[in-house]
């Protein structure tokens, strides 16, 4: 009922603590100047959830999620040396996972 209720006055005031939170995650992913490669990760964990009633008929309840983690994580730059070594982990997961299929490098898989 409380989520109904929120849902009804249109989308949560964020505080201030939570807007930082927003701004400083908005700045480690513009660094560089584009959110690509190996160097930034963001993860979305849910950890709270509510059940929704489907809106036409009385269905079955809907689990939402109602709350999330976000893990922002960055790396830095790599080496060169880091680069090579990221490569060639990458090519045999890729050779044990896929056996067959050595030395296709067309982004399928």
């Amino acid at each position: 009922a409380a989520a109904e209720a929120q849902a009804a006055k249109g989308p949560a005031q964020l505080n201030n603590r939570t807007k930082e939170s927003i701004l400083l995650i908005r700045t480690v992913l513009e660094t560089g100047g584009s959110f690509d490669g190996i160097y930034r990760k963001v993860q979305l964990k849910p950890t709270a959830w509510t059940l929704v009633q489907a809106a036409e008929g009385g269905g079955v309840a809907e689990e939402v999620v109602k709350e999330v983690q976000v893990v922002l994580k960055y790396g830095g730059i790599l080496t060169p040396v880091g680069v090579k070594q990221a490569e060639d982990l990458g090519h045999n997961f890729r050779n044990e996972m896929y056996p067959g299929e050595e030395g296709s490098d067309d982004g399928t898989h």
